[in-house]
């Protein structure tokens, strides 16, 4: 699910985001950063994440980088996105606070 919002462009993670499903996230945020210079990230619905689409947010913002555009984080996040984070070794701990999350991420920012 995607919106946009003037400059920037909404990518929104449902409730389960896998391996299943990263094929055509990726297709999706390739086609969203040509469209944008600010990609933003919605990750308040996800009951279930795995390390595919955790490595596709990372290839995303490194490719972002690239391009000089900005990849950020929106609205709150799910208690089961930031334990996932935590327990694969990509955050040390929870924050509240997902403006800071890119800062706190391990080799993110």
């Amino acid at each position: 699910m995607n919106e946009q919002n003037d400059s920037s462009v909404v990518v929104a993670l449902g409730a389960k985001a896998t391996i299943e499903q990263v094929s055509s996230l990726a297709d999706e945020i390739r086609a969203k950063l040509k469209q944008t210079d600010m990609l933003l990230f919605q990750v308040d619905q996800v009951e279930q994440i795995d390390l595919s689409v955790i490595q596709l947010m990372y290839a995303t913002k490194r490719q972002a980088d690239k391009e000089g555009k900005t990849f950020q984080f929106t609205g709150t996040a799910s208690q089961a996105f930031l334990d996932t984070l935590v327990d694969a070794g990509f955050l040390n701990e929870p924050v509240d606070d997902l403006s800071v999350l890119h800062r706190s991420l391990i080799d993110f920012d």
